[in-house]
């Protein structure tokens, strides 16, 4: 169920205006997004992984995305065991080289 601002308009992530307050910070979707990354990588402050849970609380589409982002990590973890076959490997490196020798 989606949300209306103050001027009618459906959001539709469920926000009132796309900002929430989370004690006495401020924290908008879009920050969220951007903190998903610290917060799951154990890479953020307390402060910032305390705002990101409040947005979360007020926001279910932030929610929303933070499960999906723990679902592709938790993908990647187990899909990412094996090795690339040798020659994939090399060709990639030429690519790369290649594109870095363009470049210069």
């Amino acid at each position: 169920m989606a949300s209306e601002n103050i001027h009618g308009n459906e959001l539709p992530c469920g926000c009132v205006d796309h900002s929430h307050q989370a004690g006495t910070s401020h924290c908008s979707c879009e920050d969220s997004y951007a903190l998903l990354a610290e917060v799951l990588d154990q890479q953020c402050s307390e402060e910032k992984r305390l705002l990101l849970e409040h947005q979360l609380e007020a926001c279910p589409e932030c929610f929303r995305i933070l499960g999906i982002e723990k679902e592709v990590r938790h993908l990647l973890r187990s899909c990412c065991h094996e090795s690339a076959p040798t020659a994939l490997r090399q060709r990639i490196v030429t690519s790369i080289h290649v594109s870095w020798t363009i470049s210069e």
